[in-house]
């Protein structure tokens, strides 16, 4: 900050390093730097360097204001080489500049805070000089400089892991309609801008619903004033998984979120914390959410670890090929030689149901958490599970080639009549919701109808090739409308 006077040209405060942050123990050096524009006699320069926390805020009919120092220095200074008169003042002429010069250490560590700017406190640092002139009120000038203490993530307590596991009981009119839970894990707790938080989570759905499992890096500002407390929570950013349909699970192995550009955790003051923390939750239509908390550190002072799945080496492979919390499931014998091939993959039952692909592929029922879009469905595409492996690699045994048929027709009759039994279960919840509120049904229920009577065909007449044919035309078409949006024809 410059202040400009009639009499003064220019007063200012500059350090040696304008853009350095510091720390405990680091010298802070710079000068005052002044200009007059006239004849000016100077009784004294002064100078102090401060560092504060400051909280404000209203609470009812109460104000709530505290301050706790951390920093106090005060000095005069003087002209080097410059003639004093008789009574310690100096005489500045035009056309020069001056240049006091000043400099202190910061208190050792574990003595002051990081800078911080917040909605209801503040922590800052900075240094201010006064002016002296006989018979005139003193002038002063300002700046701010920033502390940033160091945070190392590599101490054993930042290294531990962190576990959480939480459930919910969902009711629909005080009647139970089944639950949620969630369970979670993170690999460490310390962690840097830029970094990826991995994590790994299970998600289970009993209730009629659809859910969705999120996750999100939130921060706390805590301001405490005359013994109360003022807490300001605040969602920086979060990923989203595949919708969760009743009576099934979801598994996230190494989900990835990044940390996004923000300050370090605060945890020594007395007057103002900022903490963060990794929230795994589910979002259920017509119910609270479910929120699991796992503590995080923000720090300075990167991690240094090999071993480590963070940044674009976290994936599904590294995490499977670790040590890690929980495992894929096996299926026969694999050999632990790089050069031998496994005798047959794990069967496509093995892995459908716990390790879903990141591309949803269940009817998306889109959920919003304050201002997203409104609720909508939209048809899943009719795909086949991948052959068996005897049919790829081919056997002596086999009865028909691929290329003439893909599946027997006792194969496809149950992966048909599996498939809409899906969709009518879908339906079905989608039509209890819309009578909750009060829209038509009636386009659903005849869907639910159709549908029924093409499983009904699916599970008796089966018994030639061109009839799947025929099935596989007469779902495309029923599937071909089947979408809820803001359209007034759906009411």
């Amino acid at each position: 900050m410059v202040v400009m006077t009639k009499k003064l040209k220019e007063f200012e405060v500059v350090f040696n390093d304008p853009a350095k942050s510091y720390s405990s123990g680091d010298k802070v050096a710079g000068k005052i730097v002044l200009e007059v524009q006239e004849l000016t006699q100077v009784s004294a320069m002064r100078v102090i360097g401060i560092g504060c926390a400051k909280v404000e805020y209203p609470k009812g009919k109460q104000h709530c204001k505290e301050e706790v120092d951390y920093l106090r220095y005060e000095d005069t200074l003087r002209l080097d080489d410059h003639p004093t008169e008789e009574d310690g003042s100096v005489i500045l002429r035009p056309g020069k500049r001056y240049e006091y010069m000043f400099g202190f250490e910061l208190p050792q560590q574990g003595q002051l805070v990081s800078s911080y700017k917040g909605k209801f406190g503040s922590v800052q640092y900075y240094v201010k000089a006064f002016l002296d002139r006989p018979g005139q009120p003193a002038q002063e000038t300002m700046k701010n400089f920033e502390v940033l203490e160091p945070i190392d993530v590599n101490t054993p307590e930042l290294m531990s892991p962190a576990v959480g596991t939480k459930g919910k009981k969902v009711t629909c009119m005080f009647i139970s309609d089944g639950q949620v839970s969630v369970n979670a894990k993170i690999d460490r707790r310390g962690y840097c801008e830029g970094e990826d938080i991995c994590i790994d989570a299970n998600f289970e759905n009993t209730c009629s619903r659809i859910v969705v499992p999120k996750a999100a890096i939130v921060a706390k500002h805590i301001y405490q004033a005359n013994g109360r407390s003022k807490v300001q929570r605040q969602k920086l950013c979060s990923v989203r998984g595949n919708h969760i349909i009743s009576g099934t699970c979801e598994a996230w192995r190494g989900k990835t979120i990044r940390v996004p550009k923000i300050k370090p955790s605060i945890l020594d003051c007395n007057i103002i914390r900022v903490e963060y923390a990794l929230m795994v939750y589910v979002h259920i239509p017509g119910s609270d959410k479910l929120i699991l908390e796992l503590p995080v550190v923000i720090g300075t002072i990167p991690y240094n670890g090999f071993s480590s799945r963070n940044n674009s080496l976290c994936s599904q492979s590294s995490s499977t090929a670790s040590n890690s919390w929980t495992s894929m499931p096996s299926s026969g014998t694999a050999s632990n030689s790089w050069t031998s091939m496994p005798s047959a993959p794990p069967s496509y039952s093995d892995i459908s149901n716990d390790y879903r692909m990141e591309s949803p592929t269940l009817p998306l029922l889109d959920d919003y958490d304050g201002c997203d879009s409104p609720l909508f469905m939209m048809a899943p595409r009719f795909e086949f599970p991948p052959p068996a492996y005897k049919e790829v690699v081919g056997s002596k045994g086999c009865g028909a080639s691929v290329g003439e048929k893909r599946f027997t027709d006792l194969e496809f009759a149950v992966i048909f009549a599996e498939s809409i039994e899906a969709l009518i279960g879908a339906l079905e919840i989608r039509s209890k919701e819309f009578e909750c509120l009060g829209l038509r049904v009636s386009w659903i229920k005849t869907k639910i109808q159709a549908f029924n009577d093409l499983l009904g065909t699916a599970i008796s007449s089966v018994s030639v090739c061109g009839e799947s044919v025929d099935l596989v035309e007469r779902l495309t078409y029923l599937c071909s409308d089947i979408h809820v949006s803001g359209d007034s024809s759906y009411g």
